[in-house]
């Protein structure tokens, strides 16, 4: 065969869209982690991610309170569900709790409210010991909180208590294990919003795929345990001091498991230089900034769950887009190479089954084919295989291959003209 025929052949033998494959993946990770607002360092850090086996959270990113997701709007008699919604989502506005952005975030999906209306507002952020958030406008007073807190404020105002409705839908989410912010605009009650703690849930679906999670609290013993049998973790570490986070990172890494960590301290430079993952809040101190292999721009404790989740996506799609361009290089070589050597080695004549015209053809068509697999292999990562289980991208994968070289190797005869 010609030189040029031959070079052909090797280039389309080569597994130029598997080895493509890693550079893909990382642009996909670094994706994944742009949309949750996190900013990585290296690829290298990205890649840990997927083998990640050890979480060490804060206390911060596990207790309940604050670590809610609101789900549901549940107003009162005589008030409208768009109506509660507004109170709710004006007076979250300065609650910068992943509760409290939830709130709005639920208030814009369902009723697509926007904020609008508050230059003249004073804003109450909410803090730990009011118990509550909300806004002052002219002529309004709106207050979200914690049932008892906000049965303060209306009492303040009217002298009357909850209403029955109030404390019974109060109860009703108490009672199915969420928690309920009650909403007011003065001495006015317009209902509650469920909150579900969606930590615990999270927490056990990553144990379920091998994952440790342990809490790291400054509080005693008991007090730790107790914070992590109401979330759910596997293990805690209590009175935890900068070298304790240390050793504990060194004890797991030498067991073979890769370690992730948030660190929000002044002190936890060390602890995540040692870590493979290490999460610093933007709004941290600069150690741990400087010491973080990722950045949460939204200061969120939370986030490192959410990180792991984004790796554990990104190691299914590595199985589902690693079947594809295996499959897909694999057909293309069995397709052409025993086509193209038939010239010389006669007994693989009959390896033709797609029927292809000639040699010239099925080459040009096999570039071509090989050349559009390597580009797509990012487009694939980021958006075509989603979900798609590794055998069912394999035998797409070879289908696809298959019916591209066949459908190009008949036109390229066409021009070519008579097969050769």
């Amino acid at each position: 065969a010609p030189l040029v025929l031959v070079l052909a052949l090797l280039t389309c033998s080569l597994p130029a869209c598997y080895a493509g494959m890693r550079p893909a993946l990382d642009v996909v990770g670094f994706d994944r982690l742009r949309r949750i607002n996190v900013i990585a360092s290296t690829a290298e850090v990205v890649r840990a991610i997927e083998s990640t086996r050890v979480l060490l959270l804060e206390k911060s990113s596990v207790v309940v309170r604050g670590n809610c997701e609101a789900v549901e709007f549940i107003p009162m008699p005589g008030v409208a569900a768009e109506e509660l919604a507004e109170a709710a989502f004006l007076a979250s506005l300065a609650d910068e709790t992943p509760e409290g952005r939830s709130v709005v975030a639920l208030a814009e999906r369902q009723f697509g409210l926007v904020p609008g209306g508050v230059a003249d507002a004073r804003f109450v952020a909410w803090s730990a010991l009011t118990k509550v958030s909300g806004v002052d406008v002219p002529g309004r007073q709106i207050r979200k909180g914690d049932a008892d807190a906000v049965r303060a404020f209306v009492r303040d105002r009217s002298s009357v208590d909850l209403p029955d409705e109030v404390r019974a839908a109060v109860q009703r989410v108490a009672g199915a294990g969420d928690v309920a912010a009650v909403i007011a605009d003065g001495a006015r009650v317009l209902g509650v919003v469920r909150m579900k703690y969606t930590m615990r849930e999270r927490i056990a679906a990553l144990r379920k795929r091998g994952a440790l999670t342990v809490v790291s609290s400054a509080d005693a013993p008991a007090a730790a345990a107790a914070l992590a049998a109401e979330a759910g973790v596997d293990d805690f570490l209590a009175e935890a001091t900068p070298e304790a986070k240390l050793a504990l990172i060194r004890r797991h890494q030498a067991e073979g498991r890769r370690v992730a960590m948030v660190g929000d301290g002044n002190h936890d430079g060390p602890a995540m230089a040692q870590a493979d993952v290490s999460v610093a809040l933007n709004a941290g101190p600069l150690a741990a900034r400087e010491a973080g292999s990722l950045i949460d721009l939204d200061g969120d404790a939370t986030k490192l769950i959410g990180i792991v989740e984004v790796g554990d996506r990104v190691r299914a799609l590595r199985r589902a887009l690693g079947a594809w361009c295996l499959a897909s290089d694999l057909a293309l070589s069995l397709a052409i190479v025993p086509l193209v050597i038939s010239g010389t080695c006669p007994e693989v004549s009959a390896l033709n089954p797609l029927g292809l015209q000639g040699p010239a053809s099925a080459v040009l068509a096999g570039l071509v084919v090989h050349a559009v697999a390597l580009v797509a292999v990012v487009p694939l990562g980021l958006r075509g295989l989603v979900g798609l289980r590794a055998g069912l991208a394999f035998v797409a994968a070879a289908a696809l291959t298959f019916a591209a070289v066949k459908l190009l190797d008949v036109g390229f005869s066409s021009l070519l003209g008579a097969p050769a």
